[in-house]
């Protein structure tokens, strides 16, 4: 899967994932969890016209990516869902879920809590992306994991910071994912990716 993931994916531009090749061809409904108003979703969405995404996002967020999504001609494949990702179960039915630049924010515990709830929500053979900033197994660097570490547990949400690869492996397996490679998206974000076993 990790060299299917590095046709998924060849670049991260702020926020968007800019696809390449084949790999989303395997899948056919993607669980954008957390995904904003829709840039990631209608970026996906443009590269495989067979595949459809559900963006989850709090109610307001949702309305506003509705609205871009009818504005750029995708609300035939391309919808948000309100979704409280603490309080709600994940809907089921996809066979893929996308965490991008959602999961550093969080407290170990609550990156477990997300993970089984994507786990909940798909049948074995789905696959789980983590796109994150990169921070090495032996937690030496990149130098701006530090600064965003910093960040994200004073700043963003007072829990969060930037992961280990080898850690969202370990929470993968406890909820029921088989690790399956990391991609590197230049020098400072990895794709993490598993499969629901």
């Amino acid at each position: 899967m990790g060299s299917l993931l590095a046709a998924t994916v060849s670049s991260m531009s702020a926020m968007r994932v800019r696809p390449s090749t084949s790999y989303l061809s395997e899948y056919r409904h993607l669980l954008d969890v957390g995904g904003g108003t829709a840039i990631n979703a209608s970026t996906l969405a443009a590269r495989w016209p067979h595949l459809r995404v559900t963006i989850g996002d709090l109610p307001s967020v949702a309305a506003a990516a509705n609205g871009k999504i009818e504005e750029m001609g995708l609300a035939d494949r391309v919808a948000a869902v309100p979704l409280d990702a603490f309080d709600d179960e994940f809907p089921t039915g996809c066979d893929a879920v996308l965490f991008a630049h959602f999961l550093e924010i969080w407290s170990p515990e609550r990156i477990r809590a997300l993970l089984a709830k994507a786990s909940r929500a798909l049948e074995p053979g789905g696959a789980v992306l983590v796109v994150t900033p990169h921070q090495n197994d032996e937690e030496t660097g990149p130098e701006r994991a530090a600064y965003l570490s910093a960040y994200f547990h004073t700043i963003a949400s007072g829990e969060g910071m930037v992961y280990t690869g080898r850690e969202y492996e370990q929470w993968f397996v406890e909820a029921g994912f088989e690790p399956a490679g990391r991609v590197m998206l230049g020098a400072d974000t990895v794709v993490i990716c598993g499969r629901r076993v």
